[in-house]
């Protein structure tokens, strides 16, 4: 595709995230770009609007920002450019974000993951740059059309603050997720049932692993993150011409591509279904208790702490930091393989990118 930085059209802005390298789909149709990125700089050169409202970050304290955009091709198809398009591109990068950080937790001590843990950093800023070359904000609480020569001032959200150093980029699942993506909105870009699911999953999980301080981290908002995990599961799981039950989310995780390590294979476990027990694996365990929790929440029963912990014998585990590694491990089954090729294509990289989920599992298994 031979391209000028005027062939780009401003997106949406990402306050909150600041990338260093830009995340491209296949088709070179959209893009989530870092500010320095040349196209962006194109952008602004061509729109003032787009300068203004790129320019007018800051942090809690004053301090100027640098906020990431999605950007698109001008010619790209009419589907790339509509809302829905953006919002499942920007919700297969996060997940390639966000997932591997919760996969480098160390039970063992208190750790900081490099990656970015919360969907928070990749929400879109409630500003556009407008027909009219300026700043419009509207939403379902407001509209508000500011005139061009009107001041901007935005800020960045205070509940976040970006860990400093690289991210770890799950390459793996990114690859998979932007196929998807293309084959839905670029070629031949259908709205295929199993398409639609997937990308209704990734929402779910999305919005749940926003930071749950709406009700300063309560038993409501732990019981709401647990219901939506468990219903993200559900989208995925769900067969087109029948029900889903926790049993067939256990088939989905059955299918996970091989473990390197043998003991997750293991049926060590067992968990009740309407059919009686069954031998279960850890995964499918670990997604039983979750299940169980976002039952006794939505069903109004007493909620005790154990609850929302996955019980060891040395260590007890909050579900919450548990779920977006079970969430991984569906994406994949569901998503099966092979796995795409790129000139990029490294080994090592795409090894180390199960390995850390695997890893993570092992701690879980260790604490038994």
């Amino acid at each position: 595709m031979v391209e000028n930085s005027n062939d780009w059209k401003l997106g949406y802005v990402l306050a909150n995230l600041k990338i260093k390298e830009p995340v491209e789909s296949n088709s070179g149709a959209i893009a989530l770009v870092p500010f320095n990125d040349r196209r962006l700089t194109g952008i602004q050169t061509a729109s003032n609007g787009a300068k203004k409202l790129l320019n007018g970050f800051h942090d809690m304290y004053g301090k100027p920002t640098c906020p990431s955009a999605i950007i698109y091709y001008e010619s790209a198809p009419e589907g790339v450019k509509s809302i829905p398009a953006m919002v499942d591109f920007r919700n297969c990068v996060a997940m390639s974000y966000i997932l591997p950080g919760w996969g480098q937790m160390d039970f063992a001590q208190i750790s900081s993951p490099s990656n970015p843990l919360w969907s928070d950093f990749f929400d879109f800023y409630p500003a556009l740059v407008d027909s009219r070359d300026a700043i419009s904000s509207i939403n379902p609480a407001q509209e508000i059309f500011g005139g061009k020569n009107a001041p901007f001032e935005g800020m960045s959200s205070p509940y976040v603050t970006q860990p400093p150093g690289e991210f770890i980029v799950d390459t793996n699942l990114l690859s998979l997720l932007i196929s998807k993506w293309e084959q839905r909105y670029v070629s031949p870009g259908t709205d295929k049932w199993d398409g639609r699911k997937l990308f209704r999953s990734l929402e779910m999980a999305y919005r749940v692993l926003s930071l749950p301080v709406k009700n300063e981290g309560s038993i409501h908002d732990f019981g709401s993150s647990i219901a939506l995990w468990v219903s993200a599961f559900e989208i995925l799981a769900h067969p087109e011409d029948g029900k889903v039950d926790k049993t067939v989310v256990f088939e989905l995780l059955r299918k996970a591509p091989s473990w390197y390590y043998e003991e997750l294979l293991d049926k060590r476990f067992e968990v009740q279904t309407r059919k009686g027990k069954l031998s279960a694996t850890l995964v499918e365990r670990l997604y039983d208790d979750l299940y169980n929790a976002r039952n006794a929440f939505l069903h109004g029963n007493t909620i005790d702490v154990d609850v929302w912990r996955y019980k060891g014998k040395t260590i007890q585990i909050a579900l919450e930091n548990l779920a977006p590694v079970l969430y991984r491990t569906a994406l994949m089954s569901y998503l099966g393989g092979p796995l795409p090729t790129s000139e990029t294509d490294d080994d090592i990289i795409r090894a180390y990118c199960d390995q850390i989920y695997e890893d993570f599992l092992m701690q879980v298994l260790d604490v038994q």
